[in-house]
């Protein structure tokens, strides 16, 4: 006889134990590689076994993962011994929170029913204390931990929701959907605020079984999933079918951010349940009794909600828009909104939200072709590298001579001079510090690159210098109705007709066109105008403002004298700076102009561990591509493309539903009947909003190659919607008006 036949034993569940000796509840985690082990051999271990080896060091001993209904833990939870709950409930909390594996409903049985009962628990004292007087007026250590307790119950029931293992149990449990209702009315009530934190964690649990949770309205009929015929709704009035629904509408107007975001987020899972489509169909919220609810659908809260700058809001907002236009009924009913055009708009300002952009300059060898004549008309959103040779016909602003005169100049003359050359003083003028910098970049970079002149001051110091050019002007900042930066008292100088002749603008000027140089122009201001008698209170220059505050006419000419000379620049440079440096030759003896180089902006779409696109574009795109599958449908063309609801092989996907809905088959009644009989014509009023974001979605596709998969299909749809209102007008016009 073997020496295990005479009494020694292994441990349950391990090489080597008889079947009669292993327990019913094996340890998680034991197993072996494929074939058994040999000697020599090393048992293979699991991450669940490795984890539960962890685990079982930092408790001091294993009994408190074994699985079975005698489980340590367990026994402590459901005791209702204070000390031994709290025990438990701070090791499940551990365990829970890293590693739920190792802790499933079916291998520990009892767990999920006493996680129930210390909320229940919650719920009973809250009933209670409501039906006394004190209610609302104080609260003892006891009330408090028992809240305690629910809410970190409420924490290891959705953490532990978290592993597919424990789903399908709590799905099939018929005491969580009624808790969670239970939590989520309680909270709706007065001094509900502290059940916050309880129904957060209880809506994640819900979002994950949303999908076997389906929503009813009363007296309503429903599709089966699994035959497609009709059948009515058995559920009691009292059934969570019913009243979740209100609940969660109720919850997307709470001022708590956290209750919203799981409000929507649940919504959004529980319309993945094709039997809820009555429940949540706008036009049955709307009519049905005992809706409408004092609250909007939440379809409106969401819009509102649209313009906040919160990603993650942003993100539950716009899947919700996206799984509420999947409904056919409330598709219909959002392309047909008077305001769709304005609630594109928002979607359309979170397509790059979360993406990376990239700036790419392209360089074009533009020179001497009809290209570079065609390059030239475009708009200036391009950057141009303009060579010395160039810059007399492009730029309005310089002249040769004031070019060769300022680049001559070193820093910060050269800055000083060219701010008194292309600004002038104006009290009540501005201008605004990028368009400053920008200014002065365009003109003296090329000269830089060229190494006509020296280097660039900083943005800060050029913009510095324009009180050192004109005394009045001040750099400062406006913060209403928007943040601006702008520097005030001075514009930019008008030299339109400067460029050959130097033309005197005061009012009323006998000749004009007589002076031809700035100090023929200075001498004619003086004498013509300014050294009159009496002399002119007010500068006439144009359209300048200034008023001297001076009352003497001997001080007042002087004073308007000194104030003209901000409207002639001086064209004679300083002495001791000598003559500009030569400028390099090509072989022909001209001056070699640089490529004409293009930036273009490009995005890079969020991508997920699969690299496909995600994030609040992606949903953006989703949004805009159900709109447009709608209109399209509307307008009469069958709707192409896979199914967007994710649909099985061999299923209509929901437009095509609309479309067969569409030709009338067989009259039923209810509200499956309504939903079937909406008229969808009424969509074609978004084609209009959709021809309005056509830039933005032509642009778009170019920036961004990963939305531009989606929008493809939505700018198809316009270029159809073009054509079909081509058609339309064509038709108006050929119409021949009937005789009265």
């Amino acid at each position: 006889m073997s020496t295990r036949s005479q009494g020694q034993s292994t441990p349950a569940g391990r090489p080597g134990s008889s079947r009669a000796g292993q327990q019913p509840y094996p340890a998680p985690g034991s197993s072996a590689r494929p074939g058994g082990s040999r000697a020599g051999q090393s048992t293979y271990l699991s991450p669940r076994t490795i984890a539960r080896d962890k685990w079982s060091r930092i408790f001091g001993g294993s009994a408190y993962l074994e699985a079975g209904p005698s489980n340590r833990l367990v026994l402590s939870i459901r005791s209702w011994v204070p000390a031994e709950v709290d025990f438990a409930l701070d090791r499940f909390l551990q365990v829970s929170g890293q590693d739920p594996e190792l802790l499933r409903f079916v291998e520990l049985p009892g767990l999920l029913e006493g996680l129930v009962d210390l909320i229940r628990a919650f719920l009973d004292a809250r009933v209670e204390d409501r039906s006394s007087s004190t209610f609302g007026l104080w609260v003892d250590q006891a009330k408090e931990t028992t809240r305690r307790r629910a809410c970190e119950a409420a924490l290891v029931l959705r953490n532990l929701t978290t592993d597919k293992h424990n789903v399908g149990v709590v799905s099939k449990s018929k005491k969580i959907r009624p808790l969670i209702a239970d939590v989520l009315e309680e909270g709706a009530l007065e001094g509900g605020e502290d059940t916050n934190e309880l129904r957060v964690y209880l809506l994640e649990v819900l979002e994950v079984i949303a999908e076997e949770t389906p929503l009813a309205l009363p007296g309503q009929q429903a599709r089966s999933n699994k035959t497609g015929a009709i059948v009515p709704i058995t559920e009691a009035p009292t059934s969570p079918a019913f009243r979740l629904f209100p609940l969660l509408v109720a919850l997307t107007r709470s001022a708590d951010r956290a209750l919203v975001i799981a409000s929507f987020r649940c919504l959004t899972a529980l319309s993945l349940n094709d039997t809820s489509d009555a429940a949540l169909a706008l036009l049955t919220y709307e009519s049905t009794e005992p809706l409408p609810k004092p609250l909007p659908h939440p379809i409106q809260t969401a819009i509102e909600l649209l313009p906040i700058a919160d990603a993650d809001l942003g993100a539950v907002v716009l899947d919700y828009i996206y799984q509420h236009t999947l409904l056919p009924a409330n598709a219909v009913l959002f392309c047909a909104r008077p305001d769709l055009l304005q609630i594109l708009r928002l979607v359309c300002t979170k397509l790059h939200l979360g993406a990376k952009k990239e700036t790419i300059e392209v360089v074009l060898p533009l020179k001497g072709s009809e290209a570079e004549e065609w390059y030239k008309t475009q708009p200036p959103r391009h950057k141009r590298n303009i060579g010395l040779s160039q810059q007399r016909e492009l730029s309005a602003k310089l002249e040769g001579d004031e070019i060769s005169r300022l680049a001559a100049l070193a820093e910060p003359a050269r800055t000083l001079n060219w701010l008194r050359t292309v600004f002038e003083a104006a009290p009540d003028a501005e201008v605004t510090q990028v368009a400053l910098w920008q200014a002065y970049r365009s003109e003296f970079e090329p000269l830089v690159a060229l190494k006509i002149t020296g280097a660039l001051l900083p943005a800060s110091d050029v913009i510095k210098m324009s009180s050192e050019a004109f005394v009045d002007a001040l750099p400062m900042v406006i913060e209403q109705p928007e943040k601006r930066f702008v520097i005030r008292g001075m514009r930019i100088r008008d030299r339109t007709d400067m460029r050959t002749v130097y033309i005197c603008r005061w009012s009323g000027c006998p000749a004009p066109l007589g002076p031809s140089s700035p100090s023929t122009l200075y001498w004619h201001l003086h004498h013509t105008h300014l050294a009159a008698s009496p002399p002119p209170p007010k500068c006439a220059w144009s359209t300048c403002t200034y008023t001297s505050p001076q009352t003497s006419p001997s001080l007042l000419t002087a004073d308007l004298t000194l104030h003209a000379r901000t409207h002639i620049p001086s064209y004679h440079p300083p002495p001791g700076y000598g003559n500009p440096p030569e400028p390099h030759l090509d072989s022909q003896g001209a001056i070699p102009d640089p490529p004409i180089t293009m930036q273009h902006e490009r995005y890079h779409a969020q991508l997920d561990e699969n690299l496909e696109v995600t994030g609040l574009g992606f949903l953006a795109c989703l949004v805009l591509r159900n709109v447009a599958r709608t209109v399209k449908v509307a307008l009469g063309n069958p709707a192409g493309g896979a199914s967007v609801n994710s649909l099985a092989q061999g299923e209509m996907s929901i437009f095509e539903a609309i479309e067969a809905a569409s030709e009338g088959t067989e009259q039923k009644d209810g509200v499956v009947a309504r939903l079937e009989k909406i008229d969808f014509a009424e969509a074609k009023s978004g084609a209009e909003a959709l021809m309005g974001l056509e830039n933005k979605l032509v642009r778009t596709t170019v920036e961004d190659h990963g939305l531009g998969k989606i929008l493809g299909e939505v700018l198809e749809v316009v270029t159809v919607c073009r054509k079909a209102m081509a058609n339309r007008e064509k038709a108006e016009e050929n119409e021949v008006p009937m005789e009265a």
